[in-house]
């Protein structure tokens, strides 16, 4: 088992939210917090060595006024890196967290339209994190959320000039290993309002 300190994560949550049309990080996962700090915390529950949000500025510029995201950002393991140039897409930014790292061994890759992760998923994924280059949770056959990398693949998103790869061509290149889960929430992304509303009873 790898110990939670070399473990680092990094949260997507720099994208325009087309389809939602509103901040998909600022959506409310319940009456007292937002889908990003219910993940954040998750993370910080698992005692990750290192957090990097990826956010777009209009994102930061709402949260900063939020008393709960200044307790956040007051945890010396929370980093913010800002993508300037969100349009680039998913992968753009997953470069940008990366590059924020200060540790290079094992990562995870959490989308914050999943706002469902929770420290069970984390450990089961992490107790088998040095049997393959990426580990991942799947239910009944379909793979889901968070992927926790290793070194070789945070190295190889470093060496990628384009900022629009599509992630799963550069996994591809590397060992595998699925984590079977009773729980179908990994699965789910919160992509639209009929989504939140069937999720959230919004």
């Amino acid at each position: 088992m790898i110990h939670t300190k070399q473990i680092s994560s990094i949260i997507l949550a720099a994208g325009l939210s087309e389809r939602m049309l509103y901040p998909k990080p600022l959506l409310n996962y319940n009456e007292n917090i937002l889908f990003i700090e219910k993940i954040i915390s998750e993370y910080q529950n698992f005692n990750c060595d290192e957090i990097i949000i990826v956010l777009n500025h209009t994102v930061l510029d709402k949260l900063s006024q939020r008393d709960r995201w200044k307790a956040i950002y007051n945890d010396n393991r929370v980093k913010i890196a800002i993508n300037k140039y969100p349009e680039n897409g998913r992968f753009g930014s997953i470069k940008i967290g990366v590059a924020a790292l200060k540790e290079n061994n094992y990562c995870f890759i959490q989308n914050c339209d999943n706002p469902f992760v929770n420290r069970g998923i984390l450990q089961m994924l992490s107790n088998s994190a040095a049997e393959a280059d990426y580990i991942v949770p799947v239910y009944q056959g379909r793979g889901g959320h968070p992927a926790l990398i290793n070194s070789k693949i945070i190295s190889k998103i470093m060496t990628h000039s384009e900022d629009d790869l599509d992630f799963r061509l550069l996994l591809a290149e590397f060992k595998k290993k699925n984590i079977e889960f009773d729980d179908d929430s990994i699965l789910i992304n919160i992509n639209n309002n009929n989504e939140y509303k069937k999720y959230f009873n919004q």
